[in-house]
């Protein structure tokens, strides 16, 4: 029986491929562990009062008035056995929440034009390209510390956006829950990290002036949000605990360098995500949908070269503050929170130099079946590729849940040990670990401060674990 072509079959496809897509990460959750600064902002935590301990971040370690709370009362302040279930939750309630706000933000940029269901099909779009290029999957999503000072700023930024272009599109004219809203989405994404806190002043800075030029006066409102965003900084900037971990880094504040290295490392960063992950592929099938579009909103009549500037200044910008501050990159946390703000800023100057460069050259229009083949093979794509494959490969091996149950005999060997009164335990190592994760190691010598955390955290500062052959 012949059954004729109908959109809504390979539509439905198409979501189920996504959602087996996003459902790999779900389940990747289930199997992580805390480690590392986990361990030790939790055992503080519980032994601390907040206020007295906040205070005493912000004067020997750094200013993050926001994200300090969420670091110093995570979930395994409840304990082990309490806190892991709801620290696994973390990583997935994160996940969910990225693919509402991107969806929110994408129907606010667009207007109602575009369908709820649209906008939820380019959220999950848009995570699973964050997914897949992410550099550090475990300091990104799966690592409570990294995940809450960074991704959880990621995700409000999206709202951001969206209360910014509802803002806009009611000729600036908001409601005042929405303009309190705006203000305190700014001073808590400031008070997460350094990198958010300056960009966000960046942002600012350039829609005054943007509005400034157009309009011949300044926006009040504007001017408000930036004067917010100017006291957050200085609020962070001005932590005295900022010198203290500064003096960590012997090779700060080195000019030279720090350009240098900001311009290498933006240039690899972005060839990377275009050359090896699921980036260029979706950029493909975006121009292909774009081309859809009979309507041609006015921000693509923006300087072509100004849209192009945008996506790489967010990532040079989160280039030169760990140079500047460390004289390293450091961690991929900021790396992580760079590709997310590249992300959005880069489909806008595809949008763009499609209507102005791309259009008066190729005007060829894939028709809609053709570009629903195509979203049919990217979205197949998203489970063999990059971070893809190894997510794919890690769970259907099983080599997760080995990684979670040798993690788990680990925390029984140390308790045990605890509980006997012992100086000392070893521990075996990992027979094989996780690909699509990256942990800090413990030290087989017991030297390194992640072993010392994780005896202080159950209980037993003296206790030296060590990490060697071992039998039970």
């Amino acid at each position: 029986m012949h059954v004729p072509f109908n959109l809504s079959r390979p539509k439905l496809l198409l979501w189920s491929l996504l959602l087996v897509a996003l459902a790999r990460y779900l389940w990747l959750a289930a199997y992580v562990h805390p480690y590392a600064d986990d361990l030790s902002y939790a055992f503080v935590g519980m032994h601390s009062d907040l206020a007295d301990r906040l205070l005493f971040e912000y004067r020997s370690w750094n200013g993050r008035y926001f994200s300090n709370i969420l670091v110093l009362r995570g979930p395994m302040v409840l304990g082990w056995e309490t806190g892991l279930p709801l620290y696994r939750l973390v990583p997935v309630l994160l996940l969910l929440a990225t693919w509402w706000a991107a969806g929110h933000a994408l129907r606010a940029f667009v207007g109602e034009r575009l369908s709820r269901g649209d906008a939820a099909l380019g959220g999950l779009f848009f995570l699973l390209v964050f997914l897949n290029a992410m550099p550090d999957l475990s300091e990104g999503i799966y690592w409570y510390t990294g995940a809450v000072t960074y991704q959880l700023p990621n995700i409000l930024s999206l709202c951001l956006v969206a209360a910014w272009c509802r803002h806009i599109r009611s000729r600036w004219n908001s409601p005042l829950w929405r303009l309190l809203w705006i203000g305190l989405l700014t001073v808590v994404i400031a008070g997460c990290n350094e990198q958010h806190m300056a960009l966000l002043v960046v942002v600012y800075m350039a829609v005054a002036l943007v509005r400034r030029l157009s309009s011949g006066g300044w926006s009040p409102m504007v001017v408000a949000m930036l004067l917010l965003a100017l006291l957050c900084l200085l609020a962070v900037g001005l932590a005295p605990g900022n010198a203290v971990r500064a003096a960590n880094f012997p090779e700060k504040h080195q000019l030279l360098h720090t350009v240098l290295w900001s311009v290498v490392q933006t240039a690899r960063f972005i060839a990377l995500w275009l050359g090896t992950t699921m980036l260029l592929p979706t950029s493909v099938l975006f121009l292909a949908l774009w081309r859809s579009v009979d309507h041609v909103p006015h921000w693509c009549r923006m300087n072509k070269w100004a849209a192009l500037a945008i996506p790489v200044g967010v990532v040079l910008i989160s280039m030169v503050l760990p140079y500047w501050s460390t004289g390293i990159l450091g961690q991929y946390r900021t790396v992580n929170a760079a590709l997310f703000l590249f992300l959005p800023a880069w489909f806008v100057a595809l949008a763009v130099w499609d209507v102005q460069v791309f259009r008066q050259r190729w005007r060829y229009r894939l028709p809609e079946r053709g570009t629903m083949q195509m979203a049919l093979v990217v979205a197949a794509l998203f489970l063999v590729w990059n971070n893809d494959r190894h997510v794919t490969t890690d769970l259907l091996s099983g080599r997760m849940a080995l990684y979670a149950a040798a993690v788990e005999d680990r925390h029984e060997r140390v308790r045990a040990a605890v509980a006997a009164g012992a100086e000392e335990v070893v521990v075996p190592p990992f027979a094989e670990e996780p690909r699509s994760l990256v942990i800090v190691p413990l030290q087989p010598d017991g030297e390194k401060w992640v072993n010392d955390v994780l005896a202080r955290y159950c209980c037993n500062a003296e206790l030296r674990v060590l990490v060697g052959p071992t039998s039970r």
